[in-house]
């Protein structure tokens, strides 16, 4: 590989890796906001849960 070819090889493999780790970066946060959610709720459950067992 030359040195004139390197910016278009740079161009080339950047931006579709730069794209791919933006997406994956919001596909991670937003799965993690749902088990955040997830998990609370399951936390309200087990509160009720519990109070209806000691009833």
């Amino acid at each position: 590989m030359t040195m004139q070819q390197w910016p278009e090889w740079i161009t080339n493999v950047g931006f579709p890796v730069t794209v791919a780790l933006v997406l994956l970066a919001y596909v991670l946060r937003l799965n993690g906001q749902r088990l955040d959610k997830m998990e609370e709720a399951l936390k309200e459950l087990k509160e009720l849960l519990g109070s209806r067992h000691t009833r």
